[in-house]
Parts: C-alpha cells; structure tokens; sequence
C-alpha cells in the first residue's frame, strides 16, 4: 500500500511539473503535426506511419555520423554564417541553438532560434490541407556586423533513410532521375534550380548539364508512400541537395538549401586562394518548402499530385504531333575582296514560299504547329522586340499573307520567337529599348558585390523586357529565354536577385495578350503556356543516378503540348522517335531549306499517324519493362511499349 501511495505521490508532482512534456497536435486529413512542448520536439504524421523531420535519436547513436554531423543530422535547419571582417565561415545548427522558444498557433507552431554568435530567425511550421508548410522570413533574421547569414538548408534530414530502407529519391534533373536508396555511389548532387545565374558565369562547363526545371524533390518508401518537397516560395534562390548512403553517410537525404549571400573563388597569390563572401543580402523574402505526402509508392503518383497541386489543368493543351521549326533570317557583314566591313544585311533562310510549298505537301495539316525562329530585325540587332516586324528578306506581305491563309483555311497553328531577355556581344551598348536607354548588366563579382564594367558580354534586364505580341492574332509568340534562363541583376540602380526575375517573368507572362508558347519550360512560366518547346528529354546523367525517368513529361502532360530537339538535326534520329511515342510529345523538325523537305515527308509519313493517338495526352502510367523498355498509358488507354535496343515500338488500344 506504502509503495502504491508513493507512486501516485510521484504521477502527480511529474504531472504538475514544468518539466511534464504537452503535446499539441494539429490535423488535416490523415496528416498530423505533434509538437512535444517539454522536449521541444516535432513530429509530422501520415496516418500512423511518421516522416520525421529530424533523423531518429537511436539510429543516429549507433550510426556512422560523428561530431557536427550528428548534431545536424538532428537538427531542422543547419545555417551558414560568414564573419566579413576575416572571412570565418561558421555552420550553425538548431539542434544546439543557444535559445530556443515558441509560441503556438491555431494551425501550428512558430520557433524562435537564437545563437551566441548573434545570429538568430523565426521559422513557422504550419499544417494546411496540401501538406506541411516550412517557412522562414528574412525578416525575422537578426544579423551582427561581426556575422551574418549565408545560406539555410530546410530539414536536411528530413525522412532520412537508412540503410534498412528500401526506396529512391526522384530528383527532377532534366526530366528527371532517381538515386536508389543505399546504391552504393559515392558523392552528392547540388545544383541550383533554374540552372545556373547567367550574371554569375565564370568558367567554361565541360559537361553538358541539364537544368532544374521544377522545384521540387520526391522521395518514395517502400511499404510507407511517397512524399514530394516544394519550394513554393524563394524557389530560385534555392538548390537541391542530395545523397544516398555511403561509408560516412548511413542515410539516404535530400532537401532544399536557400542560398542568400553569393561566393566566389579569389586568388590571393599564385598558389593560394580563398572563398569570399559578398556583404549585403539581396534577398529579402519568404523561403517555404511545403511537404505533401503523394499517396502510393513510385513517381507517377508524385507527378499526380506535383501537377493537381501546381498547375491548372484547364484543357490548354495544343495536339500538334508535328512541330516545323523555321529559322527565318541571319545578319551578314558585307565583305569587299573577302575582306569584313562595318555593314552588314539580313540574310533569308527560309523565304515564305519555302513555308508555304513544305505545309502544302502534309496531308494532315491540321496537326502541325508552325514556329519561326531568327524573323525580326530588331531582335537580331540585339534591340527589344515591342512588336511583330518581320524580316523583309524571306519575302513580300503578299507572300506572307499567303501563308496566313493558308494556314487558317487548314488548321495550322503559327507562332514566332520573340526574346524578351538575351545576351550581346560587348560590341558598344547595343543592348537598348527604344527609349535609347540602356539595358545592359554587367557580369557580377561576389568580391566586389559590384557589376564588373570589363565583363565581356551584356544581359538585358527582365524589368526592360518587352513581352510582345501578335496584334492581327495570327501568331502566337513563343517566348526564348525566359522559360529557361534566368539572371539576377546587380546594377548600381534597381538590382534585383533570382527570386525578383521570376516575380517579374510571371508577372509579365500574366499581362501578354492570349495564350503562348515558351522555350525550356522552367516551372515558372507555364500558367499560360499552351506548348514547351525544347523541353527535356534526358537528365544530366551524373553517375550518382541510377536511371533517368520522364517526371518533366509526365507532369506537363495533357496540360502543356511539348516537344524536344529537332529529329533531323539529332544524332540518333529513331532514339528521338521513340523518345517522344514514349511520352506523347510532337516532332519536331527544323526547316532552314526545301531540300530538308524530302527526308522530314518521309518521317511525318512513318511517324505522324501513330503519334497522333497519343500526343498531348495526359500520361496516366509509366513503367520500366525490361533492360531498356519502357511500357506508357495514357488517358484514353492507348499503351505505348518501346524497346531503345530494338528500336522499336508498338501501340495497343482502340483507335
């Protein structure tokens, strides 16, 4: 009787203790998030299987991590801080912050993090009905002169999986790849979405990589489910790290790192250099990466859920099985006894007769998609295009309204590239608006956090871009440049970060008139595009992938028409057939001369029939079915198998 009185004595002292752990729990759906006040402990549910945002305590003790990388492996950010004034580059991790509080909200939790080295940032954990919302704002940082923040990595151990797991990472490099769980390849992958920063180009790749087209990671395990991370806001500001395991990394991770302050590489002597840091933080914003759990296993219902989440599916899509890509002009300098003078004159390529002599000879016109490339005279100049002036060499009005009419009375789709943002040679300031203002920038130096005046080439700014249009509505535009470069500008007067050129891009994609077409297909301008151009077919083949997956294709697919590079212009002509009957994109053939015309009749003959069943359709299933073939469903049911090393296919389903 004495011992029971004494533990009960003891239940009610722990239960009216401070120290008696709370938990609050929020819901939506079957996701949970658990907040243990006592532990200051998250813990993020689907159902009764947890995602953890933090490795688990008992598997990083017996694990291989040592030092720093066990207190970041449980920690929900890890920072890096710069001091400027000697360059000291510390990593500040959560799981060790010198303070720490919160405070709780209807629909989740806020924590404060504070370290000694004067560095310190709020960051919200909210769950709505598409997932878990991480969000940090730049301005709850609190910085010092000695120190500041470089860069934060958003839950890099989130769902951190061992080598007892079974699953892969889809990382959405070029049109995608996975990275198995414990495959055994050694190195990480960390590249920045949207690619590269044009502003910031130093060196010469000696590879050819693919960009990040989406910004988003997914991770599928086996008898649990899939879940894809989005970075829904500060997106191109961020890369994607990831890794499987390795000796001295027993876990398979991948997450998103917010890069805020740039570096560059500084040689202080001929055998010595170092890493310098720029001061002042051109980013100010929201970072947030929302957490969506994706249902079933495997990277068809990631791109389920990717494009329900994401894109409007309103039934845009253009079905044109074939793409005539038609280069229009070139600019020639004038040469007097083979000698270059300061003149020059614009070139045809292609004259409209030429157009109008290959679109009489399809039989299904119907189904082609006519864009001209290299047609107007300011944009081969190097100046803004504010509306469509075509180039007086490929023809008369006359021969251009011929080929208006005809593709009205039969159904061809035109469009002409317009660039709205390019690169100039250092040639004077020939990058200019018709105000006569100018629109350069100048390659940035992170050392200087200044625009280099020596720099050899000229961006123009997105803010001075012209977005033009088709005022008679019979071309669509097809936008270069924008879905797939993209640049900060770190001008004297109105710089701008990533982030802010994607603001403007979307926001100027809104404003042009009708429905258009753009190049690349960087996530952010495909609201209201009707077709990809240069679209991925193929990730950048690191050999940490373990093989490459069509997610680009499957997530635009029946939303956005897409096709790839120019069939008669590629290497492995059959390959890029067989390429696009895989994934339901148009073929796309490149025009420069009717002798072109003979081999491009035969190839819509062969092709064209079959690809027509399944272009522009939404792909509903995919599967690798042997060494290299490849079995897809699309929404009508039409099954489309082929075999890269026969080089072959066939189609199953009504017609």
């Amino acid at each position: 009787m004495k011992k029971r009185l004494l533990i009960a004595i003891f239940a009610v002292l722990f239960a009216m203790s401070p120290l008696a752990a709370q938990e609050h729990v929020f819901e939506e759906g079957d996701m949970r998030l658990v907040y243990d006040d006592g532990r200051q402990e998250l813990g993020f549910f689907i159902g009764q299987d947890e995602w953890p945002l933090v490795a688990s305590r008992a598997i990083v003790g017996s694990a291989r991590l040592r030092g720093s990388s066990r207190v970041r492996a449980q920690s929900l950010f890890s920072l890096t801080a710069i001091a400027p004034e000697n360059n000291k580059i510390v990593t500040l991790n959560t799981d060790v912050a010198d303070e720490v509080s919160y405070s709780i909200a209807d629909d989740g939790v806020s924590i404060e993090f504070f370290f000694e080295e004067g560095i310190g940032f709020t960051a919200d954990f909210i769950l709505r009905d598409d997932g878990l919302h991480v969000c940090v704002d730049t301005s709850s940082f609190v910085e010092s002169e000695e120190m500041f923040i470089s860069s934060m990595q958003f839950l890099p151990f989130f769902s951190a999986s061992s080598v007892r797991d079974e699953g892969f990472l889809l990382i959405p490099d070029g049109e995608g790849a996975l990275m198995n769980f414990n495959n055994g390849r050694r190195g990480t992958y960390n590249e920045p979405v949207y690619g590269l920063d044009k502003s910031e180009i130093r060196t010469v790749s000696v590879t050819q990589k693919m960009p990040l087209t989406l910004p988003m990671v997914g991770i599928s395990k086996s008898g649990i489910g899939s879940m894809i991370a989005v970075a829904t806001q500060g997106s191109a500001m961020a890369n994607i790290v990831a890794s499987t395991s390795y000796s001295d990394n027993p876990y398979n991770i991948a997450f998103f790192e917010f890069k805020l302050r740039k570096s560059i590489e500084q040689s202080i002597a001929s055998d010595a250099s170092q890493l310098v840091y720029e001061s002042p933080r051109l980013f100010e914003g929201r970072m947030e990466v929302v957490y969506t759990p994706a249902g079933e296993e495997g990277y068809v219902s990631m791109a389920d859920t990717f494009r329900s989440l994401y894109l409007d599916d309103d039934g845009r899509a253009e079905k044109r099985s074939i793409l005539l890509s038609v280069k229009g002009g070139e600019r020639n300098a004038f040469k007097v006894f083979g000698i270059p003078t300061p003149f020059s004159s614009y070139e045809a390529i292609t004259s409209w007769d030429t157009v109008l002599s290959v679109l009489e000879d399809i039989e299904d016109t119907g189904s082609v998609l006519v864009n001209f490339e290299d047609w107007n005279r300011r944009s081969l100049s190097g100046k803004d295009t504010r509306s469509f002036s075509w180039l007086s060499a490929m023809g008369s009005r006359r021969d251009r309204n011929a080929v208006i009419s005809f593709a009205e009375e039969n159904g061809v789709l035109l469009s002409a590239a317009v660039e709205p943002v390019r690169t100039t040679s250092r040639g004077g300031d020939v990058t200019r608006d018709l105000s006569s203002q100018p629109s350069r920038q100048y390659i940035y130096g992170p050392a200087s956090s200044k625009g280099e005046p020596d720099s050899v080439s000229y961006l123009r700014s997105i803010d001075k871009a012209v977005f033009a249009t088709d005022d008679s509505g019979s071309f669509l535009p097809s936008y270069s440049t924008v879905g797939e470069c993209i640049s900060s500008n770190h001008s004297d007067k109105n710089g701008y970060d990533r982030q802010k050129y994607v603001d403007i891009v979307e926001e100027k994609l809104a404003e042009s008139d009708g429905e258009y077409l753009v190049y690349g297909g960087n996530f952010y301008s495909l609201d209201g595009a009707v077709f990809v151009l240069d679209a991925p077919d193929r990730s950048s083949g690191m050999d940490i992938f373990d093989e490459d997956v069509p997610f680009y294709e499957m997530v635009i697919s029946g939303i956005c028409g897409f096709s790839f590079s120019p069939v008669n212009r590629s290497a492995d002509p059959v390959a890029l057939v067989l390429k696009s009957m895989e994934t339901g994109a148009s073929l796309e053939f490149e025009v420069t001369d009717e002798a072109d015309f003979e081999w491009i009749s035969d190839a819509i003959d062969t092709w064209q029939k079959d690809l027509s069943r399944v272009c522009a359709q939404r792909i509903v299933s995919h599967e690798k079915t042997g060494e290299n073939s490849y079995s897809t469903v699309f929404s009508d049911g039409t099954c489309v198998t082929v075999d890269y090393d026969e080089l072959s296919y066939s189609i199953q389903g009504d017609r």
